[in-house]
């Protein structure tokens, strides 16, 4: 079953330390991404969809006060239709973050590849992923007063968002390319991670979070 990208939902504030947002998932063999932001320095605590935690993929990485980190529900625990997204900050700041539905992801083994993330000054905030063969997906965002995110081809932007001209993205990249963003010559942090694809009809799978804490190299 090829991966299909399914809806996408973002929202910012500043000077609070919890997002909660609404998002609708549909379709089958689902995996949801939450791609945690911040220009604060601050880390993130737990993300929920319809109060069931998702895992993180990687350690965030940081560039000054930019922060992103990826985090991922599947294993059949995505609720289909709209229900909340609630991400918890370490502390209060210039917080966004955005979520993405893919449908036909592997239940078992939703990722294949991850990344520490990349850092720099450019004008362009990209990231890439060591051995992934399937859909890269991952999130950026700058520390200051950037402009807008805007996707570089072949990356497809899936939500942008802003709070106090803070701008955060997410995106995806279906031929596997690195995930690149367009955010005007600021610091930036980017942290990509490929899905994998459903080879069949999914399934309940006890072993896929400890596949995502194999991924992280620990408990």
């Amino acid at each position: 079953m090829a991966i299909a990208h399914d809806t996408d939902s973002s929202t910012s504030d500043s000077e609070t330390s919890t997002l909660s947002w609404s998002h609708t998932c549909t379709g089958s063999d689902l995996a949801l991404v939450v791609n945690a932001c911040n220009d604060s320095g601050l880390t993130v605590s737990g993300v929920t969809y319809n109060s069931v935690a998702l895992a993180k993929v990687a350690t965030g990485i940081a560039n000054g006060n930019a922060f992103v980190e990826n985090w991922i529900l599947a294993n059949d625990e995505v609720a289909t239709g709209a229900n909340t997204v609630e991400v918890t900050y370490s502390g209060s700041g210039f917080l966004q973050a955005g979520a993405s539905s893919y449908t036909g992801v592997d239940q078992t083994t939703p990722v294949d590849a991850t990344s520490t993330g990349s850092t720099g000054s450019s004008t362009n905030a990209n990231d890439s992923v060591s051995g992934g063969s399937d859909w890269h997906v991952g999130g950026g965002v700058t520390a200051g007063e950037a402009s807008a995110f805007t996707a570089n081809s072949p990356t497809v932007l899936s939500w942008a968002a802003a709070v106090e001209q803070r701008n955060a993205g997410g995106g995806y990249a279906p031929t596997g390319a690195a995930i690149s963003f367009a955010n005007g010559n600021f610091a930036w942090a980017c942290q990509a991670f490929s899905l994998n694809e459903a080879a069949g009809g999914g399934g309940a799978a006890p072993s896929y979070y400890q596949q995502i804490t194999e991924l992280q190299g620990g408990a």
